[in-house]
């Protein structure tokens, strides 16, 4: 890229501001800067032309390379006559070292943090990025041949990809951004380039117990396929049913749970045919069994790299997990508060529910992503312990319909009472009132938080705030 070239940066976010920063430091000077809201408030200040305006995307013809930050879609830019590019590419192409590359509906986040903290409790040169909140170009000068980077990767940042990380981890693919992609199909379709272009030196790394994942495997690459599964393995006489190209959970690589019962396990991980013991199930830290979904691939990831059995098992043990998962607030006359604000999709809210034995009050709600919801009323009312359901958002009439649904088919739930609120506070108030002592308030809502709120991290911060003001 020449250094007069005519750039532009679509969209003023973490990833637009963290090349522009890049771009300056290495004598790029005829740089623009274009955002669609007018009242974005970034640095003004910055070495670049900066424009605004709900029609900025439409006129990019006079520019020599165009860089699109993840979540625009090509269908807002207007006439492109440069070369488009995207910035996570632009740092694939600069990267030195090892990229470790996390993507799944949910969980990628939890995942990515657990490799890097194994990583580094390890001794290993190694740096976070990606979806999670870090451009990896803010740190991509300091990479070293010896250097691992972790890149939580979202389908926005893999759906222009034409490069895979050298280690590629899928944990899950149900459904989500259906407000941006244009069908589950194409969402789907671009969680695959974490694999798509691996070399036979690559890892991909698989949970087995998603049937939705073998849709994926003739698309998958050349990289090797590893399996973690929750369900068991071959050697338990738990067989994954899931065998291809003579690669089995057991018999080749992989990490897996061989359960003493539905509470009590043992974590074990296989690599070059070598049956490893890492941590018992009840000394893993976070909080909700699905959570160990996200720990199997950390564990075998850390464990390729050469981490010590010691190591992971003691990073298991500290790691409470990420803010607005799963996280304790406060405890309030005997009742517990959970900010789970990340939860954004009803897979997740349902998991989250599921935590627990205690009866729950459970706030649910938000802004439309073109979600279904039949299946997660259905689990609610399967689960007996959900004893409130507080909605609020827009979507509230549409979930309140899915429970309506659900109810007809399970009258047996004791005693489920449904609750809406028109402000956040309220909802609040209302589900804690609504449990007796020894309860759990449960903010897991199912649904994005526009309308109300910015973003998650907003609506969790302004649920520990009203619950740290409560009386």
């Amino acid at each position: 890229m020449e250094k007069l070239a005519r750039i532009v940066v679509l969209g003023g976010g973490i990833e637009g501001l963290s090349l522009l920063e890049y771009l300056r430091w290495h004598g790029f000077e005829n740089v623009t800067l274009l955002d669609e809201n007018e009242a974005w408030d970034g640095d003004k200040n910055l070495a670049a032309r900066v424009i605004l305006g709900p029609e900025v995307f439409k006129s990019l013809a006079e520019y020599d390379v165009v860089f699109k930050s993840p979540g625009i879609r090509l269908s807002k830019l207007g006439m492109v006559k440069g070369v488009l590019r995207s910035t996570t590419e632009f740092f694939f192409e600069r990267k030195k070292g090892l990229v470790i590359g996390v993507t799944g509906t949910k969980g990628k986040g939890t995942t990515s943090t657990l490799i890097y903290n194994m990583l580094l409790e390890g001794g290993l040169d190694v740096y976070l990025g990606g979806n999670i909140g870090y451009s990896p170009l803010s740190f991509v000068d300091q990479l070293t041949e010896k250097s691992v980077t972790v890149l939580e990767m979202s389908s926005f940042q893999l759906q222009d990809m034409k490069m895979s990380p050298n280690v590629s981890v899928m944990l899950n693919v149900t459904e989500d951004h259906l407000d941006f992609h244009a069908d589950v199909e194409e969402y789907r379709a671009a969680k695959r380039a974490i694999f798509e272009f691996q070399n036979e030196g690559d890892l991909a790394i698989l949970n087995a117990d998603y049937p939705v994942l073998k849709e994926f495997y003739g698309d998958l690459g050349k990289g090797k396929k590893v399996w973690v599964s929750m369900k068991g393995a071959e050697a338990n006489g738990h067989p994954t049913e899931w065998e291809v190209s003579g690669s089995s959970l057991v018999g080749g690589m992989g990490a897996w749970i061989e359960w003493k019962n539905e509470v009590e396990g043992v974590i074990y991980v296989q690599i070059d045919g070598t049956k490893e013991e890492i941590v018992q199930v009840s000394d893993v830290a976070l909080l909700g069994k699905y959570m160990l979904e996200n720990v199997l691939p950390a564990i075998f990831v850390a464990r390729h790299l050469g981490m010590a059995n010691e190591i992971i098992a003691k990073v298991l043990r500290e790691f409470k997990g990420l803010p607005h998962r799963l996280e304790l607030v406060r405890e309030l006359k005997g009742r517990k508060f959970y900010n789970d604000s990340f939860s954004t999709g009803p897979v997740t809210s349902v998991a989250a529910c599921s935590a627990f034995r205690e009866p729950i009050a459970l706030i649910a709600g938000g802004s439309d992503k073109g979600l279904q919801y039949d299946e997660w009323a259905a689990a609610l009312w399967e689960n007996p312990a959900v004893r409130v359901v507080v909605l609020i958002g827009q979507i509230a009439p549409q979930l309140e319909e899915s429970l309506k649904k659900a109810a007809a088919v399970s009258p047996e739930h004791p005693a489920m009472r449904i609750f809406h609120a028109s402000a956040f506070e309220e909802a609040i108030r209302l589900a804690y009132d609504g449990i007796p002592d020894g309860g759990v308030v449960l903010l897991s809502p199912a649904s994005a938080s526009f309308g109300m709120f910015k973003n998650y991290k907003e609506r969790g911060e302004r649920f520990r705030a009203i619950v740290g003001r409560m009386v």
